[in-house]
């Protein structure tokens, strides 16, 4: 039987399921919304020969008639391979649940079945018992004792968190709760599919696939129309809108699946406390976190906060509350951060830690004084997140940026071995000191350790200034020259290579220097007088005095400008 790709209008105007290009065929079914069971069943008859020989249907409208039911079992009776997991979604009362005992007893039909053939049952039934907002659960929890004496697996679906003894009894007959909330805007058909989203990444982890992978092959039917995804069917966007017009390899969002694991591990924490299944949702919270830190440090706080409140000791608030603080730090939501890390330590985080990851919030902040005395205290009370020599260098950043060199370079002189950062800043610290001579020696130590490529052109220009203060100008351009394809130039790059050609006699050179520099900074006068002495040269003399006067007007203190001014007039 051929189950391929789906996603095209079919006789009757019935969309198939869809999986696009040709990946394994569907394995989960959403059906719910205000779409009539008549149609559903209509739609499933098309759909089931396409989804995968194990399948998962989820019904969240009732199936009131039986109609949906009766279209499995007759698929399963002349598909003998097949296997259908149906969860359908019944409300529970004292009354029964009509719905659920048609069910099982389908499913007891096929499960006489594999006992005469020894072979498993092709149902199963996975009734999940709604509980409306504000009634009593105690009638549901009865009938699924007795729904498990018929070798079904039931489930509960409540609209208020349960009590102790709700969630106590739910946890000894083995029933799982999906739990919803007034946020909930999608009724049952969104707690299921968000449990359903939950639950691959649960697999992801444990199985150690990409946790922000996409989840299992899905569709969601809701209102008639098809859905890729339950991320898709949040957005409104059905199969048929994405494939019209569309390219051929055309495939869903899956750049959305990170953000939509995000989301529902982080509302799902009230789920997974009511099932008792803190322990798994904090490591999965954190697993995301970490995961999202550098793509979507925002969500990764939110996440993070998850695994706050799934901790059940201080010893796991605090690791919880470092991650958070952390990817609110990533994501420059300074004050948030340094709260969340003071948090941190009063729930008893390393004091160490604490201050290492607060003097980082304030190196942030741009607040390095502040920065400096935090990293002195994790210096002195130590922690096993950063070694000696790292904080050492962090430190130097500091005193670098507060343009404090002999503090810089004495913690500088404590990192460690050496390493193409450590002997690029003490080359910083010395050409700040006047030392240009012993600060070319750091920088050549440091091409020959390897700069990372995006260092490259730091590295290249300040060798260029060195090289330009010990009147070294062919080097120094040849240097220069590097560091203007190696990174974004600034002013002072072009400024810098236009003054040794300049010296070497190469004015022609240098004028387009000049010029890219004042493109850049329109309102350096020096740049200007610069083109001009340079025109001058080559004997242009009327835009030479053109550009000399210019130069003047916005800095009458140049004092070349001035006296070429004045040599040319008296010509």
């Amino acid at each position: 039987m051929e189950r391929r790709l789906g996603g095209r209008r079919q006789a009757g105007g019935v969309v198939t399921v869809f999986t696009p290009g040709g990946n394994p065929s569907v394995e989960w079914l959403f059906l719910g919304g205000d779409t009539p069971d008549a149609v559903l069943a209509s739609w499933l008859a098309d759909a089931l020969p396409h989804c995968a020989w194990t399948s998962h249907l989820v019904v969240a409208g009732g199936d009131a008639d039986g109609l949906i039911l009766d279209t499995v079992a007759a698929f399963l009776t002349t598909e003998p391979l097949g296997l259908v997991h149906l969860h359908l979604v019944a409300p529970a009362g004292l009354e029964g649940c009509p719905a659920v005992d048609r069910l099982l007893d389908a499913a007891a039909e096929f499960q006489a079945e594999a006992y005469r053939e020894r072979t498993g049952s092709r149902l199963v039934p996975l009734p999940i018992l709604e509980v409306a907002s504000g009634d009593d659960p105690r009638p549901a929890l009865e009938a699924a004792g007795e729904m498990r004496n018929r070798l079904a697996k039931p489930s509960l679906l409540l609209w208020n968190e349960p009590d102790g003894r709700t969630a106590a009894v739910a946890e000894a007959l083995g029933l799982r709760i999906y739990l919803g909330s007034e946020a909930t805007t999608g009724g049952a058909l969104e707690v299921l599919t968000d449990a359903h989203v939950l639950d691959g990444a649960m697999a992801k982890l444990s199985g150690g696939a990409a946790l922000l992978a996409p989840c299992w092959a899905n569709n969601v039917v809701d209102a008639g129309r098809l859905h890729g995804c339950a991320r898709q069917w949040r957005r409104g966007v059905s199969v048929a809108d994405r494939l019209a017009g569309a390219e051929p390899g055309w495939r869903p969002d899956e750049d959305l699946c990170a953000s939509c694991i995000a989301d529902t591990v982080a509302v799902q924490a009230p789920s997974l406390a009511a099932n008792r299944r803190h322990a798994e949702g904090r490591e999965l919270a954190l697993r995301v976190g970490a995961a999202l830190t550098e793509a979507d440090p925002g969500a990764a706080a939110a996440v993070a906060a998850t695994a706050v409140r799934l901790s059940t000791s201080a010893a796991e608030r605090a690791d919880a509350l470092i991650q958070t603080g952390l990817s609110l730090l990533a994501a420059g939501r300074l004050p948030e951060a340094d709260r969340v890390l003071v948090d941190a330590s009063r729930a008893g985080a390393p004091p160490g830690l604490v201050n290492l990851h607060r003097a980082r919030v304030q190196v942030a902040w741009r607040d390095d004084i502040e920065a400096l005395e935090r990293f002195e205290e994790a210096l002195e009370l130590g922690t096993d997140a950063i070694s000696t020599d790292d904080l050492h260098f962090e430190m130097a950043m500091s005193h670098v940026r507060l343009e404090e060199w002999d503090d810089a370079r004495s913690h500088l002189e404590l990192a460690g071995g050496p390493s193409a950062p450590v002997a690029f800043n003490l080359g910083v610290c010395d050409v700040n000191s006047g030392e240009a001579e012993r600060a070319l020696d750091h920088f050549d130590r440091a091409l020959e350790l390897g700069p990372p490529d995006d260092d490259l052109g730091r590295v290249r220009f300040f060798r260029g200034f060195c090289l330009k203060e010990l009147e070294r100008f062919e080097e120094a351009a040849a240097d220069l020259s590097l560091a203007i394809e190696l990174e974004e130039p600034e002013p002072a790059h072009h400024n810098l290579l236009g003054y040794c050609l300049f010296k070497l006699g190469r004015h022609a050179e240098a004028v387009p220097c000049f010029e890219a520099a004042v493109a850049l900074d329109p309102t350096s006068a020096v740049d200007w007088a610069n083109i001009g002495v340079n025109l001058e040269r080559l004997g242009e003399t009327a835009r030479a005095v053109e550009l000399y006067r210019k130069a003047l007007g916005m800095d009458p203190s140049i004092a070349f400008a001035r006296e070429g001014l004045a040599r040319l007039s008296e010509t």
